[in-house]
């Protein structure tokens, strides 16, 4: 379902749920019609990605590929932090208006699930060519290894 179709969805009974960030579900105003938010965690959601066309990139002097890496790596962190912030904006708002949040009961079954997750995310990425097999395995090895600091 479109994120716009969401809200009559909830309306109408055709859907019981959705799983958005509280940004989101704020900005669709989806409190108005389901009066129940959780604090389940699914892991990350981003608001910042930067692309590149990897020939031009590489066509690049060292200086400038760094200076572009470092102004990426800024951007990212700089959103990160609007998006935890309009996030708490978002979920105060939504219980200012009625909606009330549930605490999810059985977090850790998700994140024991995690190591799983990134594997089978691996595992179909893999599948999309031998070129993607080795970076895919990689990723999530460094994924895995990089979440187990934050544990």
């Amino acid at each position: 379902m479109q994120f716009n179709e969401v809200y009559e969805g909830l309306q109408r009974g055709t859907i019981d749920a959705a799983l958005s960030s509280y940004s989101v579900a704020y900005a669709y105003k989806n409190f108005e019609v389901a009066k129940y938010l959780s604090d389940i965690n699914l892991g990350a959601d981003s608001l910042y990605c930067s692309y590149m066309n990897l020939d031009l990139y590489k066509s690049w002097p060292q200086n400038l590929k760094d200076l572009f890496n470092q102004i990426c790596r800024e951007a990212e962190a700089l959103s990160d932090k609007t998006l935890i912030g309009f996030d708490q904006y978002a979920l105060a708002e939504m219980q200012k208006a009625g909606a009330k949040l549930i605490h999810f009961q059985d977090q850790d079954k998700i994140n024991a699930m995690r190591d799983f997750a990134i594997d089978l995310t691996a595992e179909a990425v893999s599948r999309q060519g031998d070129e993607y097999k080795k970076p895919a395995r990689e990723y999530a090895k460094w994924l895995k290894a990089q979440l187990a600091k934050i544990k």
